[in-house]
């Protein structure tokens, strides 16, 4: 829907450009795309996973703080 992408834009917006994160995410992200092209499987999933968990308390910590 059009709200939702709304809030998805906003949402990355916000996380994406939050100052001190984006060299973070940059890091995950190679790691992620070396152990694919590395062809390994576990260590992929374990880059992911490890990315998705600082991206989620993150996201959390960007929330509770007052708008």
């Amino acid at each position: 829907s059009t709200s939702m992408l709304k809030w998805l834009r906003d949402f990355h917006f916000e996380m994406v450009h939050a100052p001190g994160l984006e060299n973070t995410t940059l890091v995950e992200h190679r790691r992620i795309v070396e152990r694919i092209a590395a062809r390994d499987a576990e260590g992929a999933a374990k880059a992911m996973s490890d990315h998705l968990l600082r991206a989620h308390e993150s996201y959390r910590k960007h929330l509770a703080q007052p708008s």
